[in-house]
């Protein structure tokens, strides 16, 4: 009798013992599963943040391969008669600048370089302003691309932000130095 006693002691620390993994378990995957909704809620702020954005952002591996894009980035990709999935995630953004052509394919090469200097670690950041003219209008962008940061290999951000009110308000005062100058040398000419 006592044998069948010791079993049932035996068999009811083994049930507690079973019924301790099972809730550490079920802690675990409760875990798990918390963590998995906090890690989308923060991918979708992120993607929701960059989207406000007004620049046109890209994140790109260290080949140069989009990884990322914001809808900045794919708006100015459809309003420009591009198809967005051609400058769009999983293309080589380096090969498209690389193969540019056009009136201003030497900046896209510049460009293309610098990309390459951030991503080899070689510099902290690159800026480039350059004209990207519409048929329609004259414009000019400030493309700057900074390292993201972590994790190796690197990876890089591309921001193209539209300059164009103020190259144009540079214009405009350069162009009013050189009537002011002309009116004073005049000026002084008289005398």
């Amino acid at each position: 009798m006592q044998n069948t006693n010791k079993t049932k002691e035996q068999l009811t620390l083994e049930l507690q013992a079973a019924r301790k993994l099972i809730s550490e378990l079920w802690d675990i995957e409760t875990d798990r599963q918390l963590a998995e909704e906090a890690l989308k809620e923060s991918e979708q702020f992120l993607r929701s943040t960059l989207d406000c954005l007004s620049a046109n952002i890209a994140l790109l591996d260290n080949q140069g391969n989009i990884l990322h894009v914001n809808k900045a980035w794919d708006d100015f990709a459809r309003q420009n008669g591009l198809y967005p999935n051609d400058v769009s995630i999983g293309t080589n953004y380096l090969g498209i600048c690389d193969n540019a052509s056009g009136t201003h394919a030497e900046e896209a090469v510049h460009f293309a370089k610098g990309i390459r200097s951030v991503a080899s670690g070689e510099t902290d950041f690159f800026i480039l302003e350059y004209p990207c003219d519409s048929p329609t209008k004259k414009r000019w962008f400030a493309g700057r691309v900074t390292p993201f940061p972590g994790e190796s290999p690197r990876k890089v951000v591309v921001a193209h932000e539209d300059i164009t009110e103020r190259k144009i308000a540079e214009e405009e005062m350069r162009k009013s130095e050189i009537r002011f100058r002309r009116i004073t040398d005049s000026a002084l000419d008289a005398y």
